[in-house]
């Protein structure tokens, strides 16, 4: 996996059986009481065939690494042109999401949400 830049988040994942990576759309750099937190946020089409793939990364990424950030969230717009969120700071979401293996299960996962 290449970084587009030495600057560059690349967020690993497997896809097909081979190691890809994808790069969030938003690293937002907040202010807290301990310093500097950086969240991460991926808005997605989950029409795409990768996206079950790239929420289990970003799970399992928050899992290795989430100490060290702020925020991760996945969101999409559904149907109705509602946001809806998945906080993968949440151990019960990120496990869930480390667990998917395919398309229409994260589809399922979102139809569940409300807001």
């Amino acid at each position: 996996m290449r970084a587009r830049k030495d600057r560059s988040l690349c967020i690993p994942y497997q896809a097909q059986g081979r190691c890809s990576g994808f790069y969030p759309d938003f690293l937002i750099v907040r202010k807290a009481d301990k310093g500097l937190l950086i969240d991460i946020a991926e808005p997605h089409d989950i029409r795409h065939e990768d996206s079950w793939s790239k929420v289990k990364g970003l799970a399992e990424y928050d899992a290795k690494h989430g100490h060290l950030s702020g925020r991760i969230f996945f969101a999409i717009f559904d149907k109705e042109a509602r946001f809806k969120t998945l906080n993968l700071n949440d151990l019960d979401t990120q496990n869930r999401m480390s667990r998917l293996s395919s398309a229409a299960e994260l589809q399922n996962v979102f139809q569940m949400i409300d807001s």
